[in-house]
C-alpha cells in the first residue's frame, strides 16, 4: 500500500464511474479497510489534493523555447481535456483550498510565457484570466453538455487570442500606468 497506489485507484474509479469516489469505494477497490486510506491521507480533502495534483501534473508541459501562443494553446486544450475526462474534479478543486494543482498549473503557464518580458503583476493577471477562462469553459461544457465527444481545439483556443493580444501588449510596452492609476483610485 502506498499513497501513489491510492491516488491511482481513485483516478481509475473516477474515470470508471464519472464521479469522484468515496473513501469507502477506494478502499473496496484496493481491498483494504477505509482506515488504511486515512493512514496515508488524513482526510478526504488531502486525498483530493493528491489526486488533483497528480492529474494536473499529467497536463501538457509547454516547451520554454517554442512559440508562447502555441504552447499556451496546447496547455489550454490539454487542461480542458483533463477536466472533461475527470468529472467532478473542477468543482471539487474550486470548492476546496487545494494548492498542489495550482503550483503544477502555474509552473506550466510560466514555462509557456517564459520568453516574454512580463512583470510579475502582468504575469499573475494573465495567469488568472487564462485559468478563469479555462475553468469557465470546462464548467459551462459540463452544465450544458456543449462539448462533443471530441474536443475541438478551435472551441477552446479561438477566444484565447484576445487574451494573447493583451499578454503581447504587456510584454512589449511599459506597463500601462494609466490603467494602474485608474485601478488605484
Amino acid at each position: 500500500m502506498s499513497s501513489e497506489r491510492i491516488i491511482e485507484a481513485a483516478k481509475a474509479l473516477t474515470l470508471k464511474s464519472a464521479k469522484l469516489p468515496s473513501i469507502r469505494a477506494i478502499a473496496k477497490q484496493l481491498d483494504v479497510d477505509p482506515m488504511a486510506i486515512y493512514h496515508y491521507f488524513g482526510s478526504k480533502q488531502m486525498l483530493l489534493e493528491g489526486m488533483a495534483t497528480s492529474i494536473v501534473s499529467s497536463v501538457y508541459e509547454p516547451k520554454r523555447r517554442n512559440n508562447w501562443e502555441r504552447e499556451l494553446a496546447k496547455l489550454a486544450v490539454s487542461y480542458v481535456s483533463v477536466l472533461r475526462e475527470y468529472p467532478g474534479l473542477l468543482e471539487a478543486m474550486l470548492a476546496s483550498p487545494v494548492v498542489g494543482p495550482v503550483f503544477a498549473f502555474s509552473h506550466r503557464f510560466e514555462a509557456a510565457v517564459h520568453g516574454l518580458d512580463l512583470d510579475e503583476t502582468a504575469k499573475a493577471d494573465a495567469l488568472h484570466l487564462f485559468i478563469d477562462y479555462l475553468h469557465g469553459f470546462a464548467y459551462a461544457a459540463t452544465c450544458g453538455g456543449a462539448l462533443s465527444d471530441e474536443l475541438e481545439t478551435e472551441e477552446v483556443v479561438r477566444p484565447l487570442y484576445l487574451l494573447f493580444r493583451g499578454i503581447q501588449a504587456q510584454s512589449t510596452t511599459v506597463a500601462s500606468t494609466e490603467v494602474n492609476d485608474h485601478v488605484r483610485q
